[in-house]
């Protein structure tokens, strides 16, 4: 049974992030940045703390309980050799409040592997109407998908 990826790439999960969280190594920064954006939405800390950079990676990581990520937007990335970026936004939704989270990821290339190293951060809350379309990326109005 094929499912699309979480992650918005419009392939099936099984051909674009799965493998990665099952140990693949990502070509490319945005394939890791579309990985951890798939293992924060199911809580997957080992996958983020093993595609973290060692230098950077906290020393605990609790992602929030209530908090659900809905929707990934790659704005650009780019990679010149062993250093790239990924620009995006992630929109969340806790309880009956929304926000998106937009950050340029940093990441580093060492032997051979990918890692997340930081990023510039900056978070703006949503407020959809009932009638706007749903923040989730549904295509539906707000009203009929997840107004509360």
């Amino acid at each position: 049974m094929s499912s699309a990826c979480p992650c918005g790439s419009g392939r099936d999960a099984s051909q674009c992030c799965e493998p990665i969280l099952r140990g693949k190594r990502a070509e490319t920064p945005e394939q890791l940045m579309r990985a951890r954006y798939c293992a924060y939405r199911a809580r997957n800390t080992a996958f983020l703390v093993s595609s973290w950079h060692r230098s950077t990676c906290p020393a605990v990581l609790t992602p929030e309980q209530d908090l659900a990520w809905r929707q990934l937007h790659i704005l650009a990335s780019s990679t010149k050799g062993r250093e790239g970026s990924v620009d995006f936004v992630a929109t969340w939704q806790q309880n009956d409040r929304w926000g998106q989270l937009q950050e340029k990821s940093r990441f580093v290339l060492e032997t051979g592997i990918w890692s997340y190293l930081d990023g510039e951060v900056t978070h703006a809350p949503l407020a959809p109407g009932r009638n706007a379309m749903c923040p989730c990326g549904s295509g539906l109005k707000y009203k009929r998908c997840c107004a509360p």
